[in-house]
């Protein structure tokens, strides 16, 4: 066989291996993106007299973020919802109130793993975020992926019809980022 021939196949054959690599990580990156960056961000966030310390976080796509929440309020349970736009309902008194989001951040009681928690007053399944903590001893921590979900998002409390945060400006945001 000729050098020119070889020299041919060796280039074919490098163009059908580079075809498959690309190919392979055509399939492995989403995998790998579904399931994290393989950062971790940790965050302790403390409740206590209609406020959250802190109450501005930066998530990155991806990520993996472990939250603590502790209530310290001394007569106040407290809770921790994810979304966007609040959504309002009326009280049987025509009274309008603050009951949550319209557009939650997380659509699956799945996306989020709770590791610890004490004195925990409400957990329902209809939202992974929705977790009220009893006063001064509430504890909970939870781990979740960032979704891909970029924008500013915000975070409160809605207990109390709402009061916690329509009346008391108990709330915070969230940037996530890529």
């Amino acid at each position: 066989m000729d050098s020119a021939a070889t020299s041919k196949r060796s280039k074919v054959n490098s163009g059908f291996v580079g075809i498959a690599v690309l190919v392979l990580l055509a399939f492995l990156i989403p995998v790998a993106s579904a399931q994290g960056t393989g950062k971790v961000e940790k965050f302790d966030i403390v409740m206590k007299d209609y406020s959250y310390t802190p109450n501005h976080m930066t998530w990155h796509v991806g990520d993996t973020v472990i939250i603590t929440m502790k209530n310290e309020s001394t007569d106040k349970a407290h809770e921790l919802l994810f979304g966007k736009d609040v959504n309002y309902s009326t009280d049987s008194f025509g009274k309008k109130f603050a009951d949550g989001w319209k557009t939650p951040l997380f659509t699956s009681v799945d996306q989020v793993r709770f590791t610890a928690g004490h004195d925990i007053t409400e957990l329902r399944a209809d939202g992974p975020e929705t977790i009220a903590l009893a006063a001064k001893t509430g504890t909970v921590t939870y781990t979740f992926v960032v979704p891909d979900k970029v924008g500013q998002w915000e975070f409160g409390c809605f207990e109390e019809d709402g009061s916690h945060f329509q009346d008391h400006g108990m709330k915070g945001t969230v940037d996530i980022v890529k």
